[in-house]
């Protein structure tokens, strides 16, 4: 991996829209001050259409928040398609992630560039427990080559710290 070159403390967000309207959803966005979201999900579909690509990435920015799909990084259907357990997928995406390093590299790049912008970004996902997500692999990845970087999980009842 990259060496990070950043020395200041370094505040990431990840949130799952699991079991949360689109309205609290965003209140928890504004509430913790982010300007900038950034989908991890392979396709950036919904059953609930208010969370499909479009409709989310308009709904934000009316509220006043940028949004990017990172595609890239979602945990690739190839993987989740032939295991048996959730824990299986997420060992596979460990895997993947680590022999595909410039995906890491360009979220990375992307989260520097917010950085010295003083924008505030938040990675989501579908998962409401990040431990059941693949944004836990990612994050995991993120945190041992940043040692500065602090990661909160915004859930409706309270902030989670993971690190």
């Amino acid at each position: 991996m990259v060496k990070s070159r950043r020395k200041a403390q370094y505040k990431l967000f990840t949130l799952g829209y699991e079991r949360k309207s689109v309205a609290s959803y965003v209140e928890l966005l504004k509430a913790n001050h982010v300007n900038l979201v950034i989908d991890v999900r392979e396709t950036a579909w919904s059953n609930r259409r208010e969370f499909a690509k479009t409709a989310l990435a308009t709904n934000l920015a009316s509220n006043g928040i940028k949004y990017l799909h990172f595609k890239e990084l979602g945990n690739p259907k190839r993987i989740r398609n032939t295991t048996d357990s959730r824990a299986e997928a997420l060992t596979l995406y460990e895997t993947y992630l680590s022999e595909n390093l410039d995906l890491l590299n360009n979220l990375d790049a992307e989260i520097e560039k917010a950085q010295k912008a003083n924008q505030v970004v938040c990675l989501t996902c579908y998962e409401d427990e990040p431990e059941m997500c693949h944004r836990s692999v990612i994050i995991t990845a993120l945190t041992r080559k940043w040692a500065t970087l602090v990661v909160s999980h915004l859930r409706l009842d309270g902030i989670n710290l993971a690190r």
